[in-house]
């Protein structure tokens, strides 16, 4: 009886121990979290447009959109063709189509666009005439600082989402060139 008894505090002590580690965020993560945040308050960015009606857009204009939120996946590491290294996060932004009708450009056929690499190093990429009437392919931010890359430095860019695995998104976006 003396070990039942013995056993059974020692579950339960364990048992309140466990679910005292389990209590939420204390305050000195919350705060580092907090620090981290990127919100639409703290952003400011914008990107030159050519080829229509409007030549820059600025996150005022995405603001007045419902913001979407998108997990993407870059490619942290890696020479030549090898990759490694992925890397998931979050963005929030609209759509490409949302872009293109705030610019001016619904009729848009080809985009072409320019920014910098995660490794800091300038790039351009032209869309496929499915890319550019997909749904899924957002003008985004990184929403936590901690995942921001390291060439940001627009804090925006194009992205689409992880299950695209050919896309070719742009962490920090400069130029946008419709056709």
């Amino acid at each position: 009886m003396k070990k039942s008894v013995l056993s059974l505090l020692m579950v339960l002590v364990l048992t309140v121990c466990l679910f005292s580690a389990c209590t939420g965020t204390t305050p000195d993560v919350a705060e580092e979290e907090a620090k981290a945040a990127i919100t639409l308050e703290t952003l400011d960015w914008s990107f030159q447009v050519e080829g229509a009606e409007k030549t820059e857009y600025t996150i005022a204009d995405a603001k007045t959109h419902e913001i979407r939120k998108m997990i993407t996946t870059c490619t942290l590491s890696g020479q030549g063709d090898v990759k490694a290294a992925l890397k998931s996060f979050r963005v929030d932004g609209i759509s490409l189509q949302e872009f293109l009708a705030d610019v001016g450009a619904t009729n848009a056929t080809g985009i072409t666009y320019y920014g910098h690499d995660i490794y800091g190093d300038e790039m351009t990429y032209t869309l496929t005439a499915e890319e550019v009437a997909s749904d899924e392919i957002m003008i985004a931010w990184i929403s936590n600082l901690e995942n921001v890359m390291p060439d940001s430095i627009t804090y925006v860019g194009i992205f689409a989402p992880t299950s695209s695995n050919t896309f070719v998104g742009c962490t920090s976006l400069t130029r946008i060139v419709i056709s």
